[in-house]
């Protein structure tokens, strides 16, 4: 369904909605200080300082409220993989991919193609937005709107996903627990439409969840009904300590093997969290005190972490990802980190690079969080 595109206006859901209502209120919170030890400063004195006195420190954070918007009927998410959206002759900007923000031609061209049409009557949350491939922007950031709009209205609404994750693989794939973590919070397969990106969709009763994050933060009353679910795993059988491998063919650690080793020592048991069901995950995440893991996706089970957890991190020399630290001081953490050298890859970004660091300094900061 072709749109004419030329100089149309970006808008978001709350401005272009029919009506909408608030799910969570504003709040705001006090952060604590998590950042007890980091050799950031070893490679890059002005990046740490940078990193750690703005992202770790000590501060008061506002969460926006969140609300639930019910666009208009004429609603099209449009095919081609980027989950664009126009509604009321608007383009929604939540659904806009960051790498598409500053190329209104490219989105241009994508909202102007013509594919067929499908027409959906049915009460629908539109869950399907970029980053849905990976598993850190799927748990903290899609999972949550459709897990609290099953809260606020159980039963109602059908979901729209992209169509990859309704597929099942033998072994296990990021489909298996985006598809599992839905059901683990009430939505079951039968109520998801799946989209295909050769098609565009007209939604006549098309819902949208507000943002979850703001202020580096996620909504603390989201995470609040998102930790309620009843665990489905004996704790007993679960390790306390996780030393949490990377599932991911980028940013690997070199020297994995030494790696374990000296982790091994203190108590922590290895694991690949990337291959494991949803509801694995999640209960490995709710019993570990402490939890080792590459700066990424895999730290994202921390929003289910227990109060106080220990968080130990490993990241190449020159690289940072925000989206953790905050989760670390909500649950009021202790965070390290030990970054080393890079081994960059032939034209691949620095955050793909594999790295390795210094098993001897490794082992003196596992001392400091026993």
């Amino acid at each position: 369904m072709a749109v004419s595109a030329t100089d149309m206006p970006v808008v978001r859901a709350r401005e272009a909605c029919l009506r909408s209502e608030v799910l969570l209120g504003r709040l705001s919170i006090e952060l604590p200080c998590s950042l007890a030890a980091s050799n950031l400063g070893e490679f890059n004195p002005a990046f740490a300082r940078q990193v750690f006195e703005e992202a770790l420190q000590a501060r008061r954070a506002s969460a926006t409220e969140i609300e639930l918007c019910q666009l208009r009927p004429d609603t099209v998410l449009h095919g081609g993989g980027h989950f664009l959206v126009t509604t009321g002759g608007a383009e929604l900007e939540e659904q806009i991919p960051p790498s598409l923000v500053r190329e209104p031609d490219r989105r241009h061209e994508i909202l102007g193609t013509s594919r067929p049409a499908v027409e959906i009557d049915a009460a629908c949350v539109i869950v399907a937005r970029f980053g849905e491939g990976t598993w850190g922007h799927w748990l903290g950031e899609l999972l949550p709107r459709a897990a609290l709009a099953e809260y606020f209205r159980p039963g109602f609404f059908r979901f729209v996903v992209p169509g990859w994750i309704t597929r099942r693989r033998s072994g296990g794939s990021l489909g298996d627990a985006v598809r599992d973590s839905l059901a683990v919070f009430g939505v079951a397969e039968d109520r998801l439409i799946r989209i295909d990106p050769t098609h565009d969709y007209l939604l006549r009763n098309a819902w949208t969840v507000g943002p979850i994050w703001s202020d580096h933060i996620p909504h603390p009353a989201c995470l609040d009904i998102l930790r309620a679910i009843p665990p489905r795993i004996d704790p007993v059988l679960l390790p306390r300590r996780l030393a949490v491998r990377r599932s991911a063919l980028t940013r690997r650690l070199a020297n994995e093997v030494e790696v374990l080793e000296v982790l091994a020592r203190h108590g922590y048991t290895g694991v690949e969290i990337g291959t494991l069901a949803f509801t694995e995950q999640l209960a490995m995440f709710r019993e570990a005190t402490h939890v080792f893991a590459t700066l990424g996706s895999d730290l994202t089970g921390l929003m289910f972490s227990p109060d106080g957890v220990r968080v130990l991190a490993a990241a190449p020399e020159d690289w940072c990802d925000r989206f953790f630290y905050g989760l670390c001081q909500l649950r009021h953490g202790r965070y390290l980190e030990i970054r080393g050298p890079s081994e960059p890859l032939s034209e691949a970004p620095l955050a793909d690079s594999s790295f390795s660091i210094d098993p001897e300094r490794l082992d003196e900061l596992l001392s400091t969080v026993a």
